[in-house]
């Protein structure tokens, strides 16, 4: 059970996070490097299997007449069907014999009519024309042309390149450097700094205090404002995005292994590594269901605040939200401020956060929320008026924010975030 109120002005106590900004940029490497890697041996595996061979056929491989011996229509151990032609032809003073599967893929399909229907055009003792490769004469095809596959599918490995790319040359150009030497080296692309506070431009009229701005778009239906949610990590729609990134490549190279046994030729290499790639989709897979759970199985939660920014000394009315059909085991509303400093230790830069206020708004135990009636409180809210204001700087921030965690039945635990901002009473003039 949180106190209902407490205050830590200059003491030890409350809770207290630290972390190291080299720890933060390793785990930012190493996540850069598996992305990097993957897109590296995606890209290559693309391009040797579909994309190169397509370019050969149509760029280097050689036009020659030949006679179809033999067509049949083949099958391999799923009942899958392709074409299959048997073809003669001269390289010199070379007679070459070799079955050709078509097209440089020689993919099985389901479409066995097709495959026949194909196949009609090319009886035995037809005279036809191939193409066939000048180095390896012995691989040969009836028709060049381009699929769109070969070609599209390279955007996968790009997408894992760049992503991987940059975060880790990001991660190369920031390692063993303190926050103040990369603030001194000038503006970096934003998104990237991860593991480094935030700073205001020093144009504004309070340039350490965060903007509220983007916090009072929303009108509120009950109150003047509703605040919008604040994200801890990545949100739904980027996990979405790197677990179907990662599992369409797999799907393409498992389906490229399976293709390789049917066919009795096994690519040990490509199996080998499309397992540690299955195995860590299905991690993917399983931190988005997650991810979707929490987000959208539980329910929306509403948070509207009677003014904003807030003041010190000011106090305000809160209403607060909880649709979805549960079974709530605990409920809890708390407005929160937390300290961070960066500061140096040895030839490290770490991060401590603390805890230095909480205030107990809302607390619920043990009830059921309906469909379509979803869980409503009121509360007052009070800003200490000895409290520090909200603050935002290289080495210090200061962040206020509303904090409601849950925890219910058959659903893991949640936790909202809903940012705030207090200003300096002179800053507004006063707000009640």
């Amino acid at each position: 059970m949180f106190p209902r109120r407490s205050i830590i002005l200059g003491k030890k106590r409350g809770e207290r996070r630290t972390g190291s900004n080299a720890l933060g940029r390793a785990a930012l490497g190493l996540f850069a490097a598996v992305f990097f890697t993957a897109g590296i041996i995606s890209l290559a595996f693309i391009l040797l299997k579909l994309s190169i061979p397509e370019w050969r056929v149509n760029h280097q491989f050689v036009q020659a007449p030949c006679q179809v011996v033999e067509a049949r229509v083949g099958t391999d151990n799923n009942g899958l069907t392709r074409p299959e032609i048997l073809i003669k032809f001269k390289v010199g003073d070379r007679d070459i014999t070799t079955w050709n599967y078509f097209d440089i893929h020689g993919g099985y399909h389901a479409d066995e009519a097709a495959a026949e229907e194909l196949l009609r055009n090319y009886p035995p003792g037809q005279e036809a024309i191939c193409w066939f490769d000048p180095y390896q004469p012995e691989t040969a095809v009836m028709v060049r042309g381009y699929s769109w596959y070969a070609w599209l599918m390279l955007l996968l490995p790009a997408a894992f390149i760049s992503l991987g790319g940059g975060s880790l040359a990001y991660a190369l150009m920031t390692w063993g450097k303190s926050t103040e030497r990369i603030a001194a080296a000038g503006p970096h692309p934003p998104g990237l700094d991860f593991f480094l506070p935030a700073t205001v431009p020093a144009d504004q009229p309070f340039p350490f205090v965060p903007d509220s701005q983007n916090l009072n778009n929303s009108p509120g239906t009950i109150l003047a404002y509703r605040l919008p949610p604040g994200f801890v990590g990545l949100n739904l729609a980027a996990i979405a995005i790197v677990s179907v990134l990662w599992n369409l490549a797999v799907i393409i190279f498992a389906r490229m292994a399976i293709q390789s046994f049917r066919a009795g030729e096994p690519d040990w290499w490509l199996t080998a590594f499309v397992v540690p790639l299955a195995l860590v989709g299905l991690l993917c897979l399983a931190w988005l269901a997650r991810a979707v759970m929490i987000t959208t199985g539980i329910g929306p939660t509403l948070v509207e605040i009677s003014a904003h920014p807030l003041v010190p000394g000011g106090a305000y009315e809160v209403y607060l939200s909880q649709a979805g059909r549960l079974k709530v085991k605990s409920l809890h509303l708390q407005l929160v401020c937390e300290e961070t400093a960066t500061y140096r230790q040895g030839t490290n830069t770490r991060r401590a956060t603390r805890r230095v206020y909480e205030d107990l708004l809302v607390s619920r135990e043990a009830f059921s929320i309906g469909q379509g009636l979803p869980f409503e409180a009121r509360a007052q809210l009070e800003i200490p008026a000895q409290a520090m204001h909200s603050f935002t700087a290289n080495h210090n921030r200061i962040d206020w924010k509303l904090v409601m965690r849950g925890q219910v039945s058959r659903w893991p635990d949640f936790e909202r975030i809903f940012p705030l901002v207090v200003r300096p009473r002179a800053a507004t003039g006063g707000s009640s």
